[in-house]
């Protein structure tokens, strides 16, 4: 998870929402810097499902929500395999290669969730405090992503919320109970896409109608 954390060139000392719920238990939101989630011993929350958010907040109440979000760093996908979703896993390689494709970068990771995959795409960081901006574009990678998933079989879970959390990596997916899922992530080398570049590719790509492939 550290090194998810430092490609995307999140600073030590900012702050991220964190969500944790015991296996069987109740969901608690909180905060937590980028240094003490880089250390956070996984180990330790073997029986819970853990989740932490990719832009970095202001310190707000719990685990802060859209509002609290001061940048925009990440463009995430959220793509599980599972009745009404992706039909397989190369289902979801597809879906990856076709948004790596659009934005002609790869994802700098990408998490194995247990039951599906989350690529992540790194902002360039210059781009990445101009939320007047940023904010509507992530709105419409959501989109974006839903799309590509339709065209390819399946759906897509939203990711347009800035407080998005996301499932940690390193930690147990516990979402089917009688058959707990450990997690990982792989670095896959992309490289920062600009504001530009995502505007431009959003441009390109994302039609009116979801399930609209023309053009693609």
């Amino acid at each position: 998870m550290a090194d998810c954390l430092d490609v995307l060139g999140l600073e030590d000392h900012e702050v991220l929402s964190i969500g944790v719920q015991p296996e069987g238990g109740r969901f608690r939101g909180s905060q937590i810097t980028v240094k003490d989630l880089k250390q956070l011993d996984m180990s330790e929350y073997r029986d819970c499902n853990v989740w932490a958010g990719l832009q970095p907040m202001r310190k707000a109440d719990k685990r802060g929500t859209s509002g609290d979000v001061v940048r925009i760093v990440a463009l995430p996908a959220d793509l599980d395999v599972a009745e009404n979703k992706m039909p397989t896993d190369q289902d979801c390689m597809d879906v990856i290669q076709a948004l790596s494709n659009m934005l002609a970068s790869r994802p700098v990771y990408v998490v194995a969730s247990g039951h599906g995959y989350q690529p992540v795409w790194a902002v360039d960081p210059e781009d990445s405090t101009d939320l007047e901006r940023m904010r509507p574009l992530l709105e419409r990678w959501g989109k974006l992503v839903q799309q590509v998933a339709v065209i390819h079989g399946g759906s897509a879970e939203s990711v347009s919320d800035p407080a998005r959390l996301m499932r940690a990596s390193g930690g147990i997916n516990w979402k089917d109970r009688a058959k707990p899922v450990p997690t990982s992530a792989t670095l896959t080398g992309g490289a920062a896409v600009s504001a530009t570049e995502i505007e431009e590719a959003l441009d390109a790509y994302l039609h009116k109608e979801v399930g609209d492939a023309s053009g693609y």
